[in-house]
């Protein structure tokens, strides 16, 4: 089977799970590239929705919105239309069809990008002797650059997979015991809490559990919002959180009360360690699938007062190229490190907007960056 699809000037390379656009990567969720595949892969085919959603899903609770935003967001990155559509044709009420011509490439060590035999000139018999020369030389270098990359490799592998002994996990325990999905834990800034989210059968809910023998375990919302991704303040009296239903970030108290909201739009706030600024992305989180980033373009980094005010924008669409959420504060409290999506590399900023840096490869990908108490 192939490994890069072309279609006009799209290249889908399915052997390192990307996507290029005039030979530029494009920014796309991991479940929007995997339905992207999958179309192409059935090219012709009527794919209905449900073959679709369990193939790229295989979750039965996740629903067609799911699948319609990511067919969305495939037809604005990729620059289709509905209504005409080039690439992806939806089949009223059945499902999608993927319709674009297709020249599949089936040589691994093509360059993405480089132009095929069939569309340029083939080596003339008179070259050949001199081209496998060229080939032979070319080899031994390869080889030779090959084995110190291989090395290299193997230095960072051994590096990441042997972290510290301050990182090595020395004891575990189950916290929740709840039968529904418990997710985006975060710990209260003294350590003796814990506030996380729960589907409770009507939505997803904050608790706050005491992580002392005996603790006790309390629902501080209950609005049936779907409210997840919890955020506790510095003296941790507060907690700011996204709901998903009703939009937006909101502010409860620890220990449960009145609901005040935050801001209209964004999700996955990040409370700054002075106390004075509320970081967190433009985009919402619909998609609460294990391998999705929950980062959807277009999406920036934006901070706000605890009170609501000075709400301002701290990264440029566009650059870094793609989505970019999941914000976490330095210890002092003046520089945010971010993911940008697509690519995954960790980028940072100041609070003023300037100093704008890419702190790691894009090719590891990583995912909801952390400062450590220390700051290093």
């Amino acid at each position: 089977m192939a490994t890069v699809y072309r279609f006009d000037d799209v290249e889908v390379d399915v052997g390192n799970f990307r996507v290029l656009k005039h030979g530029k990567a494009l920014a796309l969720e991991p479940k929007s590239l995997t339905v992207l595949i999958f179309l192409i892969e059935k090219c012709g085919r009527l794919v209905e929705k449900r073959e679709l959603m369990d193939a790229v899903w295989n979750d039965a609770s996740v629903t067609e919105n799911s699948l319609t935003r990511a067919i969305t967001q495939l037809r604005k990155v990729l620059g289709d239309d509905a209504k005409k559509a080039r690439y992806i044709e939806t089949v009223p009420t059945r499902g999608y069809r993927f319709v674009a011509n297709l020249a599949p490439i089936e040589d691994e060590s093509t360059s993405i990008g480089a132009p095929l035999y069939s569309n340029q000139a083939r080596p003339t018999s008179s070259a050949k002797g001199l081209t496998s020369k060229r080939y032979r030389r070319l080899y031994v270098l390869s080889s030779a650059l090959l084995v110190v990359a291989v090395l290299a490799v193997t230095l960072i592998f051994v590096r990441r997979v042997h972290p510290p002994a301050e990182f090595q996990i020395l004891r575990s325990s189950q916290l929740t015991t709840s039968t529904g999905l418990a997710f985006c834990p975060t710990l209260a800034p003294d350590g003796t809490q814990m506030a996380y989210s729960t589907g409770t059968g009507k939505g997803f809910e904050i608790f706050v559990r005491q992580l002392i023998p005996g603790g006790k375990e309390v629902q501080i919302t209950s609005d049936g919002g779907g409210n997840v991704q919890p955020a506790w303040s510095p003296d941790g009296n507060l907690i700011v959180y996204h709901s998903a239903s009703r939009g937006g970030l909101w502010v409860i108290p620890a220990l449960g009360g009145t609901a005040r909201k935050l801001a209209d739009f964004g999700s996955h706030p990040s409370w700054s360690r002075d106390g004075q600024w509320i970081a967190f992305q433009s985009s919402v989180l619909d998609d609460f699938s294990a391998d999705s980033s929950g980062i959807l373009p277009p999406s920036a980094i934006w901070v706000i007062r605890p009170d609501g005010t000075d709400a301002r924008q701290i990264t440029p669409l566009g650059h870094p190229m793609g989505a970019y959420g999941a914000p976490s504060w330095s210890p002092d409290s003046k520089h945010i490190v971010f993911v940008e999506d697509g690519f995954a590399a960790i980028w940072a900023v100041a609070l003023d907007g300037s100093g704008l840096v890419r702190l790691t490869d894009p090719s590891f990908r990583s995912y909801d960056p952390v400062y450590s108490l220390a700051g290093c």
